[in-house]
C-alpha cells in the first residue's frame, strides 16, 4: 500500500472504475489504482470530483488536504 502526494498545481483528480487519474491540461499524469492507496494527501489546487470523493470514502482511504505550502486545510 502506499501514500499518495498530489502535489501537481491545477491538475485534477478524476474516477474511471476503481482507477483514479490525474489529468491536467487534456493530458493524463498518473493513473493509480485504488486498491494500491493506503491514503491521500492533497497540497493546494487540486480538483477533485465527486465521484472520486466517493471512492475513497466507499474504501476508507484517509485524505488530508494541505495548502500548497503544506499547512493542514482538512481531512
Amino acid at each position: 500500500m502506499a501514500t499518495v502526494y498530489l502535489t501537481e498545481q491545477g491538475a485534477k483528480l478524476i474516477r474511471t472504475q476503481t482507477r483514479l487519474l490525474v489529468k491536467k491540461d487534456k493530458k493524463f499524469l498518473l493513473q493509480l489504482p485504488i486498491i494500491k492507496i493506503d491514503r491521500m494527501v492533497i497540497f493546494g489546487r487540486v480538483a477533485i470530483t465527486i465521484p472520486v470523493f466517493e471512492l475513497l470514502l466507499k474504501e476508507g482511504i484517509p485524505t488530508v488536504f494541505l495548502s500548497q505550502d503544506g499547512r493542514l486545510k482538512g481531512f
